[in-house]
């Protein structure tokens, strides 16, 4: 697993760089994202655009297309009916209210975060993958918190499987907060 972050003064070529770099890795699954110069306070929309991906739909699918591509994607990953319910909602099609789980808001976050690593996992185990998500420094927190999550997973000694989580943002002291 490989993490690369590229970071560099607005202009500079970051963007082009993470482009030329997708276009020379042929054959592999690209999964791009990017976040919104309004996003911080759109909570998950980085995760619910990555997942749009990775689930193989667009803005422009049906509400059922949605839920079969969703109960797919999750089919082949261990099922979990409280994920479900969460990417279902996040996506804007739960057909039904969700029957209180009984977890308080942290532990119904972690299940998320746990069903996307799951989710991408089982991609990679596929076929290489590649999640791209760019202007970083516009994540939302429970983006940023997601994609923390995932960098250490990917990073940790115990994980297998190809895939690499590349972004790119505009250094600290940039534009960007």
């Amino acid at each position: 697993p490989t993490v690369v972050l590229v970071t560099a003064e607005p202009g500079v070529g970051k963007s082009r760089l993470c482009h030329e770099f997708v276009e020379r890795t042929g054959g592999v699954s690209l999964h791009y994202t990017r976040a919104l110069s309004h996003g911080r306070m759109l909570p998950f929309h980085v995760m619910v655009a990555l997942a749009r991906s990775l689930f193989g739909v667009n803005e422009g699918a049906s509400p059922s297309d949605v839920r079969d591509a969703v109960r797919d994607g999750l089919g082949t990953v261990q099922p979990d009916p409280i994920a479900l319910d969460l990417w279902l909602d996040l996506l804007g099609v739960s057909d039904h209210v969700s029957a209180p789980s009984g977890l308080d808001p942290e532990s119904r976050r972690t299940r998320l975060f746990q069903s996307l690593l799951r989710l991408i996992q089982g991609r990679a185990r596929r076929e290489l993958t590649l999640l791209w998500v760019e202007d970083l420094h516009w994540l939302d927190p429970a983006s940023e918190a997601a994609l923390e999550m995932l960098t250490q997973r990917f990073l940790a000694p115990e994980s297998a499987g190809s895939r690499i989580l590349l972004g790119d943002r505009q250094p600290l002291d940039g534009m960007g907060p």
